[in-house]
Order: structure tokens, then C-alpha cells, then sequence
């Protein structure tokens, strides 16, 4: 009697599929448009933010982000728990922008976006906050390293 070959080849057919899916990028929520609600943001205009991308509608250019994790229970009310980006140009976008109203003293290093409402890639109210500190898993908000944040909420 002859060993069945079938089983062995759809065993290994499962096993590629599972690699590629695993190695595929992770999908990413759509660049979604908010407004700020706190005076804080006010003067950096809208928000256009994505799983890759935040854009301020009174700064220049975008920043690119990464997902990297989520913020510890140290990060505060507005922050434990939230989805934390690194910005993967922030010394270009900083450069961009030096100066200008309302933006950081030093570079943006994370950005972290929050909700009290779900994810925040599919809630209506968030909140960003953004984080100059070289370890984000390390802030507290009583130490420096947080150069603003504010709420902002989903427009059409």
C-alpha cells in the first residue's frame, strides 16, 4: 500500500499560507479627518490622521508613522492605553515647522491617539497627545516630555 501524498501537500499548502499571511502588512485604518475640540490644538488646525500618516492642517508636510504599541497605565488619563506611533521622520517635519504657534519646542518622537469610546480608528471623539521622550513606555505625566495633546472629534 502507498503512503497518501495528499494529506502531506495540503498540510504543507496550509503551512505557506499562513506564513504569507502572517508576513503580509498589517492593514491600516483610512486617513479619517477631525477637528480640534480643546483650545490647546486649536491653532494647529485639522487633523488627518491614519494608521501611517497625521497631518495638522497649519503645519507643512506629514508625519509618518509606526505602530509600536500601547501605552501603560503610567500614561495618564488621557493616554493609558492608548495606540502609540513612533514618527518615523521627526526631525524633518519638526525642522518644517519649527517656530510656528502651538507646536513643540523639540521634535515629536510618538504620537499617541486614544479613545474613551473603542478603538480610535473608529471612534467619533479622540484624543492625541505628543510625546518628545526618547522611551514612551517609560512616560509619566509628571515628568517633562509631553509637548501637547488635545481632543479632537470625526467630521464627514
Amino acid at each position: 500500500m502507498k503512503p497518501h501524498r495528499i494529506p502531506a501537500l495540503a498540510a504543507a499548502a496550509v503551512m505557506v499560507l499562513t506564513m504569507a499571511a502572517c508576513s503580509a502588512p498589517r492593514q491600516h485604518f483610512p486617513l479619517t479627518r477631525f477637528v480640534p475640540t480643546s483650545r490647546e490644538m486649536a491653532p494647529l488646525g485639522e487633523l488627518h490622521l491614519s494608521g501611517t500618516q497625521l497631518r495638522l492642517g497649519a503645519l507643512d508636510g506629514e508625519m509618518k508613522l509606526e505602530y509600536v504599541g500601547l501605552m501603560p497605565d503610567s500614561g495618564g488619563t488621557d493616554m493609558a492605553g492608548g495606540s502609540v506611533y513612533r514618527v518615523k521622520n521627526a526631525d524633518s517635519f519638526f525642522k518644517q515647522n519649527e517656530g510656528r504657534n502651538a507646536w513643540c519646542h523639540e521634535a515629536p518622537r510618538w504620537v499617541v491617539v486614544n479613545s474613551e469610546t473603542g478603538a480610535p480608528a473608529w471612534s467619533n471623539e479622540i484624543f492625541v497627545g505628543l510625546l518628545t521622550v526618547s522611551e514612551w513606555s517609560k512616560f509619566t505625566p509628571q515628568e517633562s516630555g509631553f509637548c501637547g495633546g488635545g481632543n479632537y472629534v470625526r467630521t464627514p
